[in-house]
């Protein structure tokens, strides 16, 4: 009952610490993206006003409006600050379907910023719903604003709720859509704690191991005797020496077992 009892508590002691350790990291990489900078990127088919809105919400012709599909066929970024928060705009190439290879790149990209995004402007004349729907399994936990273009008379088409209307032609809905922005950024400074993180791409690194083996560890540890959890602890602690200064290792052992006789 007492090695039992014993089992118990150290779990309980390690389910805490990785709460601890998943809110340092979670504070930690929001940190990293407010201080980096947050990605808005507009996706849609071809066509879809992506450019227009683009230039639009710069406030400059920085890209080539056209009407032919597939005008745009790379990546374009303009870098302004909402809220105190560097924002980078990006305009993509057409989401669709073609055998050029040049288009094709210009969709490799698009994707490989729709994996980036912090923020993803979806696009589309007619339903964008039915444009979001082709790329939600690549978009979770992505904040998402879902605009129908080229509502050149200020009138929805598509009547979904979730959608804002548009014209990037007579300047309708431009506030609308930067208010929306500008409260998704304050939610995500919001949603930092009182105590939040600075860490390094490695630091972070370590703390995903280190909650890796942890939790493994919580998984088996009442089917292991305490010998063997208390040599796996020792592991785990030897990864924190990298994350700022070693660390006496025998103090933090000491520590956990303090209060019980490991090997009876």
């Amino acid at each position: 009952d007492d090695i039992l009892d014993a089992k118990n508590s150290i779990k309980g002691d390690l389910v805490g610490v990785c709460e601890n350790l998943s809110s340092i990291l979670n504070s930690s990489v929001m940190c990293s993206k407010l201080k980096d900078g947050l990605r808005v990127v507009l996706v849609g088919p071809p066509n879809s006003g992506k450019s227009s809105l683009f230039n639009c919400l710069l406030g400059e012709d920085r890209v080539i409006v056209s009407g032919v599909p597939g005008t745009t066929r790379d990546t374009i970024e303009s870098w302004h600050e909402i809220k105190g928060v560097s924002v980078c705009f990006v305009d993509t190439a057409g989401l669709w379907e073609t055998k050029d290879f040049l288009e094709k790149r210009g969709i490799e990209k698009t994707n490989q910023e729709v994996f980036r995004a912090d923020i993803l402007l979806i696009l589309d004349e007619h339903d964008p719903v039915a444009v979001f729907k082709t790329i939600s399994d690549k978009v979770k936990h992505k904040s998402v604003i879902l605009i129908n273009s080229k509502c050149d008379d200020g009138v929805l088409k598509n009547k979904t709720s979730d959608v804002l209307p548009i014209s990037s032609k007579n300047n309708i809905g431009i506030d609308d859509l930067l208010y929306n922005i500008s409260n998704i950024v304050s939610s995500m400074m919001a949603s930092l704690p009182n105590n939040y993180f600075f860490t390094t791409t490695r630091q972070r690194l370590i703390i995903e191991n280190v909650l890796d083996d942890l939790e493994k560890l919580i998984q088996s540890s009442l089917s292991l005797n305490l010998d063997i959890i208390s040599s796996l602890l020792w592991g785990v602690v030897k990864n924190f020496d990298n994350l700022f200064e070693s660390i006496d290792s025998n103090d933090i052992i000491n520590n956990i077992f303090s209060k019980f006789c490991v090997g009876k």
